[in-house]
């Protein structure tokens, strides 16, 4: 099952990028519990918001502690490479929050943001929820965008969460 991911140079190509761009944090690789390949970014920089917001995560206590980065996943589907498919499943550390510029700590972007539930799109989500992980409802754009460019649409979408079309459509 795991062969029909390494199906073209595309994704070793992009994959090979991003290990330029990002050579500590970067893994890549087969998960099990899921079923499907993924590629991870640790320490994936937070931007702060166009509105002058900082991120922070919600700890255990209640609290909530800054944080500069957060860990990134971003599942490649199997038929990427091919035709109209692009890689938009992405998912962020859970229990990230937003600090305005007046203290108040805020939600991300409710309903692009989900911590848990069930969803029907993306039925690994499940087991990533389990795990820790966050799932970030973003579009990367057209089917031809890469890897780097979903990496550009978390970072756009990141500097302006509260947007009214927080979907990265543009990037």
């Amino acid at each position: 099952m795991q062969d029909k991911y390494f199906h073209g140079p595309r994704l070793l190509a992009e994959i090979g990028q991003l290990q330029t761009a990002f050579p500590e944090g970067l893994r890549h690789g087969w998960i099990d519990r899921i079923g499907r390949y993924g590629v991870r970014l640790d320490q994936f920089r937070l931007p702060v918001t166009v509105h002058g917001a900082h991120y922070v995560r919600q700890v255990k206590s209640g609290g909530v502690v800054d944080v500069e980065s957060t860990n990134l996943l971003v599942i490649i589907p199997e038929s990427y490479g091919f035709g109209n498919v692009r890689a938009d499943d992405v998912y962020l550390d859970r229990g990230l929050r937003l600090r305005t510029s007046e203290g108040r700590i805020v939600p991300v972007s409710p309903g692009h943001y989900i911590e848990e539930g069930r969803l029907t799109l993306h039925s690994h989500s499940n087991s990533l929820f389990q795990d820790g992980w966050a799932w970030l409802c973003i579009k990367v754009g057209s089917c031809d965008k890469g890897l780097v460019d979903t990496l550009m649409a978390v970072r756009a979408f990141l500097s302006d969460p509260r947007n009214s079309n927080p979907m990265a459509g543009g990037v």
